[in-house]
């Protein structure tokens, strides 16, 4: 589960528990993995699974009903560069690693 509760356009979330400025139907906690319409917050989640972009949100704003989030899928895999100092002399390389908000 994500931590994000921005729109990929920057626009803040919508708590799912409140019906404004946004009136909408997802009002069942069985529909949120955070296990409840008010733990969900006013984050950034797919609660039907229905919208093929991913996690999404009501925004804040009265002229923006809902938005897309940018929140990266479960086991994406990202390159860092990691750097290792050795006596004075930074070696740098790539490495392929889980994407860090997803590990336990």
């Amino acid at each position: 589960m994500g931590k994000l509760n921005v729109t990929v356009t920057g626009k803040a979330c919508q708590p799912w528990s409140l019906q404004s400025p946004h009136e909408h139907t997802y009002t069942d906690n069985s529909m949120f993995p955070d296990g409840s319409v008010s733990k969900a917050s006013n984050l950034c989640r797919n609660p039907d699974d229905e919208e093929p972009g991913g996690p999404w949100c009501y925004t804040q704003e009265t002229g923006t009903r809902w938005e897309y989030c940018d929140v990266p899928k479960c086991g994406e895999l990202l390159y860092i560069i990691v750097c290792e100092d050795n006596n004075a002399t930074c070696n740098c390389y790539h490495e392929l690693v889980s994407h860090p908000i997803f590990t336990s």
